[in-house]
């Protein structure tokens, strides 16, 4: 009821009460009945019962229904527990009662206290009957408070109404910020592939009204994309660059060479969630594939030789690709290369 309050606490308290029930509520509809005599005082204290009492009954019904069940797990564990159990429940019908009819009083949720009476086996009657006083007893005396405060309380009104507002729209928009944050994440993740797709798509029509593949330009499709350097988004770029190729014969290669050279830029580059690895791709008509993978840089020596340590995957890029090699473009970024051609000898 947080965003109903500021709007009805200052204009219409006793319509907030019955919704809401709220202590706020009752002091304000107090304060317009010394303030404003159009308010009855008995009125501003029967208003919020509905309010107070409009889920008691259902807790009740809850610990009536599955208080025993919940009592028999308990007894289960230990001899202990089960004798504590049996004890709370035979002297508890006695207590059951006190503490319905205090339950208002409690500055806590009382619902431990309704769930207990349903469990006990205090009678559906006597629950309500105890609690309507309970509630009614507490709300006079809160509508009796507000009224001593007078004007004065009819100035807070005004002020939570004025404030409540905004705070009520900050309140949402910090709870709501994760989610949407979370929202963005997500489809910027998938804003390449979208984009990707109606590219192909154009590209096949295209192909069908010409008959041939697009000539501007002898590479016919690109693509580029950065990722955070973890290894859960290099799926992602797979399956980029899988939508490029398009069923290409060098699909295949170049997509465990890009497995290869992206798995060593995440565990031997400087690389991280926050600089990104930076994949660039083109397909040329003649089915050659060229990509290059961009990272932070790494230990030099360790990634300039052909032969390196297997972790790497150079080998593997060596037997797959018809040329590779690294390019330091400067101090702190290191780009990976290698061609792929659907002609090329592999090695042996």
């Amino acid at each position: 009821m947080i965003p109903v309050t500021p709007v009805l606490i200052a204009t219409h308290p006793l319509l907030l009460e019955l919704l809401s029930g709220s202590n706020t509520s009752i002091v304000a509809a107090g304060s317009f009945c010394a303030a404003r005599s159009k308010l009855a005082f008995a009125g501003a204290i029967a208003a919020p019962l509905p309010g107070m009492l409009k889920s008691n009954c259902v807790t009740w019904w809850a610990g009536r229904l599955w208080g025993p069940r919940v009592a028999e797990r308990l007894a289960s564990h230990s001899p202990r527990t089960a004798a504590i159990t049996a004890k709370v429940h035979r002297r508890g019908l006695r207590l059951a009662r006190l503490a319905v009819l205090l339950s208002s009083f409690v500055p806590v949720s009382g619902t431990p206290v309704y769930v207990a009476a349903g469990w006990v086996g205090l009678p559906l009657s006597t629950f309500v009957i105890l609690d309507v006083i309970g509630c009614a007893v507490w709300s006079a005396v809160l509508t009796t408070c507000g009224y001593l405060l007078g004007s004065w309380g009819v100035a807070m009104a005004g002020l939570m109404s004025r404030y409540g507002a905004a705070s009520a729209g900050v309140l949402t928009a910090v709870a709501l910020a994760p989610y949407v944050w979370h929202a963005r994440r997500r489809l910027g993740a998938n804003l390449p592939v979208r984009l990707l797709r109606r590219q192909l798509n154009h590209w096949s029509r295209e192909e069908q009204m010409t008959g041939s593949t697009p000539r501007a330009a002898v590479s016919t499709r690109r693509a580029r994309l950065t990722f955070p350097a973890h290894p859960r988004h290099l799926g992602r770029a797979r399956g980029i660059l899988k939508l490029l190729l398009d069923g290409s014969p060098v699909t295949d290669d170049v997509l465990i060479c890009l497995s290869e050279v992206a798995a060593d830029s995440l565990m031997r580059s400087g690389s991280s969630d926050h600089t990104g690895v930076s994949v660039r791709a083109e397909l040329y008509d003649d089915d050659r594939a060229r990509v290059e993978i961009e990272s932070a840089a790494g230990p030099r020596a360790a990634l300039t030789q052909a032969d390196a340590e297997p972790g790497l995957g150079m080998r593997v890029i060596g037997q797959l690709a018809r040329s590779w090699g690294i390019r330091w473009d400067t101090d702190s970024t290191r780009t990976v290369w290698f061609e792929i051609a659907a002609n090329h000898e592999r090695a042996a």
